[in-house]
């Protein structure tokens, strides 16, 4: 699967097998800007312009936790899990 985000708010992910949509994450207030998977694909962490970034927990397509206010005066464009499968870089 892979993930898309884009000015629309939202969040798609696709089946690459099929290139059909498998479901659509909403709750940024701004352009989605960047996406990330982490190792296991369980979760999803997104980062928008609204100066949050939002980890979903993929089997529920719920937020499972929200980082607001990151105190960051520039967009995030890049937000990477580590290899230890809990920490994403910031």
């Amino acid at each position: 699967m892979f993930a898309t985000g884009s000015n629309d708010k939202k969040i798609k992910i696709w089946d690459v097998k099929t290139g059909s949509l498998k479901s659509t994450l909403t709750g940024c207030l701004q352009s989605v800007m960047c996406v990330s998977f982490n190792a296991t694909d369980e979760l999803l962490l997104g980062a928008s312009n609204d100066n949050a970034a939002r980890l979903w927990h993929l089997g529920t397509g719920r937020p499972r936790v929200n980082f607001f206010n990151l105190g960051v005066f520039f967009f995030i464009w890049n937000m990477p899990f580590s290899s230890s499968l809990h920490y994403y870089v910031y």
